[in-house]
């Protein structure tokens, strides 16, 4: 499953969550349920309006823009490689002010100058040129205290993270977002806890702090799963291990 999949998931869930909510609120209302018909490719083509318009209306044929799509009208806008082994940064220039800060950040290279960098229009049609001079710069820079820096001058930017990076984030660690958990082959070793922090109610609090431990290992659940929750004897359940049904 691509990207792509994996971020319609992302989108059909919050609509999921949004459609119960509603679901809810008018059940508290009337006293009534709802039935819930949610289909994901509906969600997705409500979120491409610009690009269906433009199939429409200006009889265009969509096609792959990376990260340059026609409905942002951003440029410089996209990925970077930076020092280091794979490492990246996202950047995106929506204004002329922010490039006049992005070029003095840079240094104000004499690329920069050139007129056809002079307008955002005229950046995003020589968006590839562009792109590459800015790669050509950030390849040079550590990318996150580069990200920092143009954040300081009001330059959209970030660090594309990678796990470790994510483990030392301070925001995250300031909001306790990861904990510590025994493993039984690893050992000592971090998860990440529910990002949902129930504040006004602490009679909810204990709703959310589940005690959290980690992944069980093959067949470590099934005597309670088939026993406890399901109700099954103890003999069949020997019975079923004895002829490799269940681990």
């Amino acid at each position: 499953m691509g990207p792509g999949y994996a971020q319609a998931d992302h989108i059909s869930g919050l609509y999921g969550a949004f459609a119960v909510l509603a679901a809810l609120e008018y059940r508290d209302r009337t006293g009534q349920g709802q039935f819930i018909d949610l289909s994901q490719y509906e969600v997705v083509a409500s979120m491409i309006g610009p690009s269906l318009l433009d199939v429409l209306v200006n009889n265009h044929d969509p096609v792959p823009r990376g990260n340059h799509p026609d409905c942002e009208r951003a440029a410089p806008h996209g990925c970077y490689p930076c020092l280091g082994r794979n490492q990246w940064c996202v950047i995106a220039v929506f204004n002329e002010t922010e490039w006049q800060a992005l070029k003095t950040v840079m240094g104000n290279p004499s690329w920069a100058l050139e007129k056809k960098f002079s307008t955002i229009e005229s950046r995003h049609r020589h968006f590839k040129k562009l792109d590459k001079n800015i790669a050509d710069w950030t390849r040079k820079q550590n990318a996150h205290n580069m990200v920092a820096i143009l954040q300081k001058n009001g330059v959209r930017a970030g660090v594309v993270q990678n796990a470790k990076d994510l483990a030392d984030d301070p925001h995250l660690s300031d909001r306790n977002f990861f904990i510590q958990t025994q493993h039984p082959t690893l050992g000592k070793t971090m998860s990440d806890r529910s990002p949902i922090n129930i504040l006004s109610e602490p009679a909810c609090d204990h709703f959310f702090e589940i005690n959290l431990t980690s992944t069980p290992g093959l067949g470590e659940a099934n005597q309670y799963v088939y026993m406890k929750l399901l109700g099954m004897a103890e003999s069949k359940y020997i019975r079923l291990i004895e002829k490799g049904i269940i681990a």
